[in-house]
């Protein structure tokens, strides 16, 4: 078991804290673990992935920057520890939120995760519709 301290933006943390939001997206880039604790800080976000622009170097225009545009505050709001209770993989998640299939990711601890909820967040927070394949959907649980 290891220990993650990870932002989570003050949109999503109170639904994470009352337990109405049991997952969280997040690119697998530590290798996530069942049981690995999550030390969620909050922070509110200050940029947006849309709409921040740069001029460019030649001084012909403008372009967009990419997702390390998202500026946070420098203080941290709260703090609370979940542990990682399932993991599903982009595969198993972009199956899940076809068409005809049942919209729910199955938990072996016996909950569930409704994969529309998972959809609402990708389109509102990462304007996309699927899962990009280096993320993963962690089912968590509120510890602390």
């Amino acid at each position: 078991m290891r220990v993650h301290e990870l932002k989570l933006d003050t949109k999503y943390f109170e639904e994470v804290k009352n337990g109405t939001k049991n997952f969280e997206i997040r690119n697998n880039d530590r290798d996530f673990k069942m049981d690995d604790v999550l030390e969620l800080k909050a922070f509110k976000r200050q940029g947006d992935l849309e709409g921040y622009a740069k001029k460019d170097s030649s001084g012909d225009g403008y372009h967009i920057m990419g997702s390390d545009c998202c500026f946070y505050e420098s203080h941290q709001a709260d703090t609370i520890k979940v542990k990682v209770t399932d993991i599903w993989d982009a595969a198993c998640v972009n199956r899940a939120m076809k068409p005809f299939e049942s919209g729910v990711l199955w938990s072996i601890t016996g909950k569930n995760v409704f994969t529309r909820n998972v959809k609402a967040v990708l389109l509102e927070y990462f304007r996309t519709n699927h899962l990009p394949l280096d993320f993963v959907v962690l089912g968590i649980e509120v510890i602390e």
